[in-house]
C-alpha cells in the first residue's frame, strides 16, 4: 500500500528520533506538544523566560549539544540567531541538522504546524477504521 505523503513526513521525523540524544529547544508549548508526539524527549521552551534562562536550563542538562528548533518566520529566526550566539558563547555545539531535515521534510513555516500534520493523518486513520468496519 502506497504510503500518503502525511504518513512520508511522519515517518521521516519519527526516523530522526533515534538520530537526537541532546536537548531541543523550541518556542512554545504548542511546539513542545507537536515534538513530543514523535517521540523526542528533553525538549524546553522559551516561551515566558529569558533567554539566558533556557540556555542555563540546558548547561545543567550537562548536555555538550543542543538543536535549536525555532519557528522559521522572522520571528523564529531571531530567536534563533540570539540563542546560537548565547549557547556558543556558553560552550554548547549547536546542532543544526534537526532544524534543517524537519524544513527540508514538511516545509512548515511554525513548527506548531506539525499538529495539524499529526491531526489529518489521525483523521485519516479514522476514516479508514470506520470503513474496515
Amino acid at each position: 500500500m502506497n504510503k500518503s505523503p502525511e504518513e512520508k513526513k511522519i515517518d521521516g521525523i519519527k526516523e530522526l528520533v533515534d538520530q537526537i540524544d541532546f536537548p531541543i529547544v523550541v518556542e512554545g508549548i504548542k511546539d513542545k506538544k507537536a515534538l513530543s508526539f514523535f517521540g523526542f524527549e528533553k525538549i524546553y521552551t522559551i516561551s515566558g523566560k529569558r533567554l539566558e534562562d533556557v540556555v542555563t536550563l540546558v548547561i545543567s542538562s550537562r548536555s555538550k549539544s543542543v538543536a535549536i528548533l525555532t519557528d522559521f518566520d522572522e520571528e523564529g529566526k531571531k530567536y534563533f540567531n540570539r540563542l546560537v550566539k548565547l549557547f556558543q558563547s556558553s560552550g554548547i555545539y549547536v546542532d543544526n541538522s534537526l532544524r534543517r531535515k524537519i524544513k527540508y521534510i514538511t516545509s512548515v513555516q511554525k513548527i506548531e504546524e506539525l499538529n495539524f500534520l499529526i491531526k489529518n493523518y489521525v483523521s485519516k486513520l479514522n476514516l479508514l477504521s470506520c470503513k474496515t468496519v
